[in-house]
């Protein structure tokens, strides 16, 4: 009888050992996905320079700061494109802002829908590999005194849009 016990005994030190060593985890990834229809409207931001926030880098001797530049990919199998910004451009920091300029290609975008400006013709921006143009965000100069101290951000949201002629 005492050989079965320890039998038994060594059976369930066996089995609850290797329960010990069993472990289940998750893992998940999300994927994401976007594939532009070919005749439609596709603005690139070359390099996906966008998708991270640029600095204004501060020049103290200069009081300036450096612009913010990427390339765009513009193309369009509906027609030109024009675009405009949205809202106000500015680099804001508690109560004080600078304002900054906004260009895709050497052309100043304006604010509102109103007016949009043509970025890209019809003929330079059809076609497979569409037209490279050099986004551009200038800050104001600095005033009298020079800027205000700060830790400034900003956003700039721009529209673009593609009509058939």
């Amino acid at each position: 009888m005492k050989m079965k016990i320890h039998s038994l005994f060594a059976a369930a030190l066996v089995l609850s050992s290797g329960a010990a060593f069993a472990a289940t985890t998750d893992l998940q990834v999300d994927v994401l996905a976007t594939i532009p229809v070919s005749n439609g409207l596709d603005i690139e931001d070359v390099g996906g320079w966008a998708l991270t926030p640029q600095a204004m880098v501060y020049n103290r001797d200069a009081d300036t700061l450096a612009p913010v530049k990427g390339p765009l990919r513009i193309r369009s199998g509906i027609g030109a494109v024009t675009a405009h910004l949205s809202t106000a451009p500015k680099l804001v920091s508690a109560g004080d802002s600078i304002d900054m300029v906004v260009s895709i290609g050497g052309i100043t975008l304006p604010l509102g829908g109103v007016t949009p400006v043509e970025i890209a013709s019809a003929v330079a921006a059809g076609g497979a590999t569409g037209v490279d143009k050099e986004f551009l965000a200038t800050a104001a100069a600095a005033p009298t005194g020079g800027y205000l101290p700060g830790n400034y951000t900003g956003r700039v949201h721009m529209v673009f849009d593609s009509v058939a002629p």
